[in-house]
């Protein structure tokens, strides 16, 4: 799993319903990790007996450098995963995948600039349908020896 999300950067592909999956997959992760932080702080809160102002002391210590770091981090590894498995559909479709991949996010950051982030996020939901109806090897240039 390591190398459908990190590996194979420049030549890796995936099919429609691998990308489906891994791309669930890494949604699903993502959820996980956030209700549990969530859940982390309903417990703590419990722990100390509601009391507004320790809840904010604690929340102060927990969101500290290193966790904003640690934090970052984990963001920054999530993004890359996706935009991995994006790019690795791309180029199965027969495009070039992280080339394609940098124009579709500069034409959603335009739109979320000039137009509004719903519509950029709605381009995004959009694309990702695109992909996953576009069959393998769409793009790609085949000789005909007639």
């Amino acid at each position: 799993m390591f190398k459908i999300f990190f590996g194979e950067i420049k030549t890796g592909r995936l099919l429609r319903l691998s990308y489906l999956g891994y791309t669930l997959l890494m949604q699903l992760l993502v959820i996980a990790m956030v209700l549990a932080f969530f859940v982390a702080i309903g417990a703590s809160e419990n722990l100390i007996g509601g009391d507004f102002q320790q809840i904010q002391d604690m929340l102060r210590a927990w969101f500290s450098v290193p966790f904003i770091i640690v934090f970052g981090i984990g963001m920054v590894l999530f993004g890359f995963a996706g935009f991995n498995l994006m790019a690795k559909r791309i180029r199965d479709t027969g495009l070039p995948g992280w080339w394609t991949l940098l124009a579709i996010l500069v034409v959603e950051v335009i739109v979320s600039i000039f137009i509004s982030q719903e519509t950029s996020a709605n381009l995004h939901i959009f694309l990702t349908i695109v992909l996953l109806l576009i069959p393998a090897d769409t793009f790609t240039k085949t000789e005909n020896n007639h």
